[in-house]
C-alpha cells in the first residue's frame, strides 16, 4: 500500500512533502482481506506493517485514527527520490507467488504461517534461493507462459513487470 500511495500528491491539508492517506475501517479490511469490527484491533495489524516498512525501506510512516470522521491517516515525510523495493517481483504477486510456492513445498510445513512470514521476508528483500526459478516457474506452470514472453516481462534491472490478462491454466485433466 505504501509504495502505491509513496509519491502521489497530498489533497489534504500540509504540503506536498508530506504524504497523506486516509480509509475507513471497511476500506482497510478490504485490501487486507480482514473482518474486524474496531479500529483498535486493525491498528495492531498496521503497526506490524508500519515496523516493516521501517526495516524493509528506511521509511517511518505513522498512522493515526481520526475518531471523529471515522478514518485512518497514513502520512510520511516525501523525499525527494523515489523508494525503490529490493523485490524483483511486483508487489501485487508477492501473496499470490507465496501461496504457490507453499503448495509446491516438497518439505512438510510445519506452522504455515511463520513458514509464511520467512518467505515473504526473503521475496521482498531478494534474498530467497532461486527466486527467479521458482518465479519463471510459476508464470510457466499457472499461467502458460513461455520462456520467451517471461523474458519480455523482465527488465535490465533484473525486475519482473506486472502482467495483465493472461488467465490461470486450467487442469491438464
Amino acid at each position: 500500500m505504501y509504495l502505491r500511495y509513496y509519491s502521489l500528491p497530498s489533497h489534504g491539508e500540509g504540503t506536498n512533502s508530506i504524504g497523506t492517506v486516509k480509509r475507513d475501517l471497511q476500506e482497510l479490511n478490504d485490501k487486507f482481506g480482514t473482518n474486524f469490527k474496531n479500529a483498535s484491533n486493525i491498528l495492531k495489524g498496521i503497526e506490524r506493517g508500519i515496523k516493516e516498512i521501517l526495516f524493509l525501506t528506511g521509511e517511518e510512516i505513522f498512522c493515526s485514527y481520526d475518531r471523529l470522521h471515522g478514518k485512518f491517516i497514513f502520512s510520511w515525510k516525501r523525499n525527494s527520490t523515489k523508494i525503490e523495493s529490493k523485490c524483483k517481483i511486483p508487489n501485487s504477486r508477492v501473496e499470490e507467488f507465496m501461496d504457490w510456492i507453499i503448495k509446491h513445498s516438497k518439505q512438510k510445513i510445519q506452522n504455515t504461517k511463520a513458514y509464511k512470514i520467512q518467505i515473504k521476508k526473503l521475496i521482498l528483500n531478494n534474498e530467497l534461493d532461486e527466486l527467479d526459478n521458482l518465479y519463471r516457474g510459476m508464470m510457466i506452470h499457472k499461467y502458460g507462459f513461455t520462456s520467451d514472453e517471461i523474458d519480455e516481462y523482465k527488465s535490465e534491472s533484473g525486475k519482473y513487470k506486472e502482467f495483465y490478462g493472461k488467465k490461470e491454466k486450467g487442469s491438464l485433466f
